[in-house]
């Protein structure tokens, strides 16, 4: 009984049943009449484009700099007239004269954009389009039923969406429109559709991948990661900050949630007890108590042992590495001022620091009871 304890509680990840945070992003798509539908040539010129609020919040997910802000911004604009959705998109950039275009490769091989879209908000349909900048597209559906994921071939013919693309001196612009029912979505006031913009920045000297949201090995892929476009009635207008009523059309009931919906400096987060306000140094202040107790516990098993044990020298030479990564880590989390990319980096390599303490304190442990089992023979 003992050891079956012992394995239970190493087994434990770090802050185990707490109740995870959700990351909140949202979008509200305005609403327009039938009369402002842009031309799909690329230009961004008609005033349907003009004073929008913009979905500009892309984060790099690749390389040393995951997390940060990439270094030339995007912009997408998206309204909806009932039965179809437009979206005005800008890409900066300060090298027009390297953004790769080679006609002969697939878009994925340019600077290009990805959308994908969820369109019942359940999970089980994901839809992606690509285009790049000299226009050429891609478009595919997958489905997942219960039976793991699928492609929709025949949808492919069906989607009916359009696109174009434009330069000028310090950008590239697309116009994007999408007849709402060839995709399942439904663009009603109120309704929600899962949606993640992503931009692949390939023929700049330092390439750059950014997506409005991401996480894990699925990265921008990831659907748990992706935000939310909720449509406005007519006359409704975006803007202004998230609010616990805009929380609330995507969730309306927060029990057993904790919405997080980042900003410049913290987090404000919903839950079933109200709204509050943090940093990212307080939202880390707790997984950083528990890694300083799983480090703690780390040195305490290992100290436990024989010094004359080799078993013992060899896992206090492991110990010290981990200590020391995981003291790095706890200093880096008391910075006055932290970014919501060196937020997530902190927390991700958290997680890693945690699970090598626990590895050291569990064959501390194994060792130790294997000791005293010789002992009393």
């Amino acid at each position: 009984m003992r050891r079956a304890l012992i394995v239970a509680m190493l087994a434990t990840p770090l802050l185990a049943g707490a109740q995870e945070p959700e990351r909140f992003l949202l979008y509200k798509v305005e609403r327009i009449g039938s009369t402002e539908a842009p031309t799909i040539d690329g230009r961004l010129d008609e005033s349907v484009w003009e004073n929008r609020v913009a979905l500009s919040s892309m984060r790099n997910f690749l390389g040393p700099l995951t997390g940060e802000l990439p270094t030339q911004a995007s912009e997408f604009v998206i309204v909806c007239d009932g039965s179809s959705l437009y979206l005005g998109i800008t890409f900066f950039d300060e090298q027009m004269e390297s953004v790769r275009l080679d006609p002969s490769k697939s878009p994925f091989s340019n600077d290009c954009t990805e959308l994908y879209f969820d369109p019942a908000h359940d999970g089980t349909r994901s839809i992606q389009l690509s285009i790049d900048c000299g226009g050429q597209r891609y478009w595919g559906r997958q489905v997942n039923d219960g039976a793991g994921w699928v492609n929709d071939t025949a949808w492919f013919m069906m989607a009916d969406w359009r696109c174009a693309v434009a330069r000028a001196e310090d950008r590239w612009t697309v116009e994007v429109a999408i007849v709402a029912r060839s995709y399942d979505i439904d663009a009603t006031p109120g309704s929600v559709c899962g949606f993640n913009p992503c931009r692949f920045r390939l023929g700049a000297e330092q390439q750059e991948f950014s997506a409005w949201g991401f996480a894990g090995s699925g990265r921008q892929k990831n659907m748990d990661a992706w935000g939310h476009l909720v449509f406005l009635a007519e006359g409704a207008q975006a803007g202004g900050a998230v609010t616990a009523e805009d929380v609330a059309l995507v969730y309306p009931d927060l029990t057993g949630r904790r919405i997080q919906v980042p900003g410049a400096d913290g987090f404000v987060t919903f839950s079933a007890a109200g709204q509050a306000t943090v940093s990212f140094r307080e939202a880390l202040r707790e997984q950083a108590g528990a890694l300083q107790a799983r480090l703690d516990e780390a040195a305490a098993a290992v100290a436990a042992l024989p010094d004359d044990d080799a078993r013992a020298g060899k896992l206090g030479a492991e110990l010290d590495p981990a200590r020391q990564a995981a003291e790095e880590l706890l200093a880096q989390t008391r910075a006055d001022m932290l970014t919501l990319g060196t937020f997530d980096r902190l927390g991700d390599a958290m997680i890693k620091a945690d699970a090598d303490l626990r590895e050291i304190t569990g064959r501390a442990r194994i060792v130790d009871l294997a000791l005293s089992a010789k002992q009393e023979r």
